[in-house]
């Protein structure tokens, strides 16, 4: 029989022992601070580091929506191995055979009773963004309206945004250094932070930089991270900020870093940190950084987490706190108890006037059960959670409390809750998760409840831990061993449930189905509770979806208790959200007559129409810039404050016939490719049906047809631009160079190219441009230049629209540009016809550019033909037995000087084998 086997049965035995013991330790003598001597209860650390001078924030206008997004995971993409940073920790100072933890045993007999599932009905589970990177970091936070994830990519942090009704997603993903202006933090290094700074309804983002020991804080202009755009701070520390932890607190941003053997932390001037008007950006008064905190010995990864505010402000002048687990037998103190271990509790009061006057103080221990960190040694291996087929082992982040640490002002009470990593010892090195709750009723911090999750042989580890308005906790977490993928499980206690014991059925939150190829894993996950409800976790982390390939993924979702929202089975029942629309065009009217309120009545109707834009009201008209299908979504809040939402997918289409003028260019077969080595990140899309090229980013394309530039050539377009970049222009080039003089300017904030006047207003709205090209040069086989140059802040924006070429004069008589984009199917043994109708007067000219694109197999096959309109043939390709190559695009020269212009041209296209067949996809005449 094993360990665990015998320490169950013995466990209703002494059940009421243990239990009595547990909510002892909340009555012992805080005073027994012997233990060891380099850190007794009451150290003062005496003022603080200032940072530099004071920092100004950087205003950054971005439209999230339209940002460069970062490529998906590919098959063959290089998996970048982030090393953790540590300095010279290995075996403990001292230790101890393992020994079975008690309060495991207490949870053991709670798993052999019945227990309920923690919800009556399941919350969002989704799919999040994930990369190469090993670990992912996963960062993420709920907020008003959204949830914002961040994770490790091959080159810095990647955020997504998804709508927190349905988990659709709104924006993303992108590289968080895209919205640093310049200097160190616009080369991001990642291990991402995501808050919701609830009190000030503002978003939190940082990261830190790959050069210069920068950590780069974005914090939201308005509540919509979207379109309300950020305030940028740069701070630059001493030494590198590893594994920097933050915290919202009323009077500063908190944070906790590794570096080394003695863990600093920092107070940011958050009051100064928020835009007063969500315009400006202030400047915030220098951060400070506390030292002097001795480190724990035996460790050279550790930090002093920090403690997060959930719900109401306590009272003023309340300290910030930060706390760190101490295993008095691996830390060599002396007199070490083996059946208690402490909770250091640390008291930050920052003065940003002084810093001399900041204090960071040591509060009374706290005494809880033996804990053991003492997992796979040495611990500097990082290598201890087994998966199955022999699978590296995996890090299970044994020397921190895991982030956050959730702080709660119950009135009647003040509430921190944490989860650590420790050795369950009922057979070795198994990690389980110690969680814990301490509480304040006004005469100092005491624990209140303590317990250890481990109801298998599984692991449980990378573990998040939360509590609702209500006093519910909810305890998420990896699961792995060697019959278990990594995954993702979670379980939870009612506030009214026996202390100590999680009471919830575990839950199967994502299923893994591959080993993870490194050992570093998660590094951390986290959970938040949704600011506006006050009872739904929002929680997320890494697994292992798959065996091949790619086998990392992230999972993100929410959960709650009844108990929380639906206190007692009565109260007040929400309202239901419903709406229909109708719409012509582009232009859309919304109605939200169907919604309903069983005991009240609907107070406000609120839209968000998915293009980054959002109404009132229950009736309302929205005009969409493009078209394309954007999700709806309708949130209604009753007169007691309960909400309902309701979302549909609305399809809109631009005008056909008309919009644009008979020869604009249909950019759904105008191909274009990067220009000379100017081409940078950044999307390139077509609209519109075919009318529009959209740039966004840093962009240089070029047509791969060409063009033939007479003094008589004009270019005629609209554009529109959302952000300004550095160069917006169009012209054409024949030598793949990029030429001033070549280069219409029409927006931009450098002086590169020839501006055309007047420039764009920049008002967002297209405007229209003519210009006549063939006035400043000529040339021949010259392809169409597009330029959307911001190779800074790499955001810029612009619409080309309408785009027509033509003749103007004696020189043409009409547009240059003719093509046929239908399909033809070409099949073997067949000849088959496409037709472009010429309106143009005069012949047709020496060198006459076919442009043909056709999708074969064995290219060999084909005989191609230019056929004028009186029936003259130019033959622009012979057949080639020997020719095994797929597909013809090709730019063809015809002299058809003696052809008149005007009718009907024809390619003809003759498959002379059998065997391979294909079609035409379209072809273009350039006169």
């Amino acid at each position: 029989m094993s360990l665990k086997a015998k320490s169950q049965q013995l466990a209703i035995a002494s059940l009421l022992g243990l239990v009595a013991t547990t909510t002892a330790y909340a009555q012992l003598d805080a005073s027994r601070d012997g233990g060891f001597t380099d850190n007794n209860r009451g150290d003062t650390i005496r003022g603080a580091t200032e940072l530099g001078a004071p920092v100004t924030g950087v205003p950054v206008d971005i439209d999230l929506t339209r940002v460069p997004t970062v490529a998906p995971w590919r098959p063959g993409d290089p998996i970048k191995e982030i090393p953790r940073r540590h300095g010279n920790e290995g075996n403990p100072v001292t230790d101890t055979p393992s020994r079975l933890d008690p309060l495991a045993e207490i949870q053991w007999l709670e798993n052999a009773n019945n227990r309920a599932q923690l919800n009556s009905s399941p919350g969002l589970n989704f799919e999040g963004n994930h990369s190469t990177a090993n670990p992912n970091d996963p960062s993420g936070a709920v907020g008003r309206d959204f949830y914002i994830e961040a994770i490790n990519g091959a080159g810095g942090t990647q955020v997504t945004i998804y709508n927190k009704d349905n988990g659709n997603l709104a924006s993303g993903p992108f590289a968080l250094d895209t919205l640093a202006p310049g200097g160190q933090c616009g080369n991001g290094l990642g291990d991402p932070v995501i808050l919701y700074d609830h009190l000030a309804d503002r978003w939190f983002l940082s990261e830190f930089s790959s050069n210069g020991n920068r950590l780069c804080v974005y914090t939201s202009r308005t509540n919509d991270p979207i379109n309300g755009g950020f305030c940028f701070y740069e701070f630059a520390d001493s030494s590198f900020p590893d594994y920097p932890k933050y915290g919202v607190w009323p009077d500063a941003y908190i944070a906790g870093s590794n570096q080394g053997g003695t863990p600093p932390v920092y107070a940011f001037d958050r009051a100064n940190m928020l835009s007063p008007d969500g315009v400006s950006c202030p400047t915030a008064r220098p951060t400070q950084k506390i030292t002097g905190a001795p480190g724990l010995p035996g460790l050279g990864f550790q930090i002093f987490t920090p403690v997060d505010l959930n719900g109401d402000a306590p009272a003023a002048n309340t300290p910030a706190y930060f706390m760190r687990h101490r295993d008095e037998e691996f830390h060599g103190d002396s007199g070490a108890s083996a059946s208690t271990d402490r909770l250091e509790l640390w008291a930050l009061d920052v003065d940003f006037n002084n810093a001399n006057n900041t204090t960071f103080t040591k509060q009374p221990d706290i005494i809880v059960s033996d804990f053991d960190t003492n997992l796979c040694p040495p611990i500097n291996v990082f290598a201890c959670v087994p998966q199955p087929n022999n699978g590296a082992r995996l890090d299970p982040l044994l020397e921190v409390i895991m982030n956050p640490l959730s702080f709660r002002d119950f009135g009647s009470h003040q509430s921190i809750v944490g989860v650590l990593q420790t050795d369950v010892g009922d057979f070795e090195d198994h990690v389980g998760s110690r969680w814990f709750e301490i509480r304040n009723s006004g005469s100092g911090w005491a624990l209140h409840q303590e317990g250890t999750y481990a109801p298998d042989s599984d692991h449980r580890f990378m573990s998040m831990v939360n509590q609702d308005g209500a006093g519910n906790i909810l305890l998420a977490y990896n699961v792995s061993s060697t019959s278990t993928f990594p995954s993702i499980r979670y379980t939870g206690r009612n506030a009214t449930d026996t202390l100590g014991v999680m009471t919830q059925a575990e839950t199967l939150f994502a299923q893994g189905n591959g080993v993870n190829n490194s050992s570093r894993y998660g590094d951390y996950n986290h959970m938040t509770v949704d600011p506006i409800d006050n009872c739904t976790f929002w929680f997320l982390g890494m697994y292992n979806p798959n065996s091949s390939g790619d086998t990392k993924g992230i999972r993100i979702g929410s959960a709650s208790f009844d108990s929380c929202t639906n206190p007692g089975g009565g109260g007040n029942n929400p309202p239901n959200a419903s709406f229909s629309f109708d719409c012509t065009d582009l232009s859309c009217s919304f109605d939200a007559s169907g919604s309903s309120d069983s005991d009240g009545s609907i107070s406000s109707y609120n839209w968000n129409f998915g293009d980054g834009n959002n109404g009132s009201g229950a009736n309302t008209n929205h005009t969409y810039g493009n078209g394309g299908t954007f999700t709806v979504t309708l949130t209604v809040t009753d007169n007691d404050g309960a909400t309902d939402s309701a979302s549909q997918s609305v399809t809109v289409t631009a005008p056909t016939g008309g919009t644009c003028p008979a020869g604009s260019i249909d950019f759904n077969s105008f191909a274009t490719t990067a220009f000379s080595n100017q081409d940078g990140n950044g999307s390139v899309d077509v609209e519109d049906g075919g009318d529009t090229l959209h740039l966004n980013g840093n962009r240089w394309r070029a047509s791969t047809q060409t063009f033939n530039v007479t003094a008589n050539t004009v270019i005629e377009f609209e554009y529109a631009s959302a952000r300004q970049g550095e160069i917006h222009g169009i012209g054409f080039d024949e030598n793949n160079g990029i030429s001033q003089n070549r280069i219409f300017r029409v927006f931009g904030t450098q002086n590169w190219g020839m501006a055309v006047s007047p420039q764009y207003t920049g008002n967002g709205a297209f405007q229209s441009f003519t210009i006549p090209v063939g006035q400043t040069y000529t040339g021949t086989n010259m392809r169409m230049i597009f330029v959307n140059d911001d190779d800074g802040a790499q955001s810029g924006d612009g619409r080309y629209r309408c785009v027509r070429v033509f003749e103007n004069g004696t020189g043409g008589g009409g547009q240059s540009f003719f093509e046929n984009t239908d399909n033809f199917t070409i099949n073997s043994l067949q000849t088959v016809e496409s037709p472009i109708a010429v309106d143009r007067s005069g012949n047709a000219p020496s060198n006459l550019q076919v442009n043909v694109d056709i999708q074969h197999t064995y290219r060999g096959d084909l005989v191609i033909d230019l056929v004028a309109p009186d029936g003259s043939t130019y033959n622009l390709k012979t057949s080639n037995g020997s020719d095994s190559a797929d597909n013809v695009n090709e730019t063809y020269t015809v002299d058809a000087s003696s052809e008149s212009a005007n009718g009907t041209w024809r390619l003809r296209v003759e498959d002379v084998f059998n065997g391979d067949t294909g079609f035409i996809d379209a072809w273009s005449l350039q006169f």
